[in-house]
């Protein structure tokens, strides 16, 4: 699917992946910060492994067509 679709399934709660990541360890969520949090706007975060960190997404990622949903 395109990054467009895959906005809407990180908008309802759901996390994906892109082919292109090339790992099944790697995928992206929204963070929408609630009231006892130092950020004030969303932000979109990957995680790595067991690592967590915002993330800003390459023009090929946004263009990609290659998102995936993980259940």
């Amino acid at each position: 699917m395109d990054f467009g679709k895959a906005l809407e399934v990180l908008k309802q709660g759901g996390k994906v992946t892109r082919t292109g990541f090339y790992n099944e360890n790697i995928w992206i969520e929204l963070q929408v910060p609630d009231t006892h949090s130092k950020m004030t706007k969303p932000y979109l975060y990957m995680v790595k492994y067991e690592d967590k960190f915002p993330v800003d997404l390459s023009c090929e990622s946004i263009l990609a067509e290659d998102w995936e949903v993980i259940k």
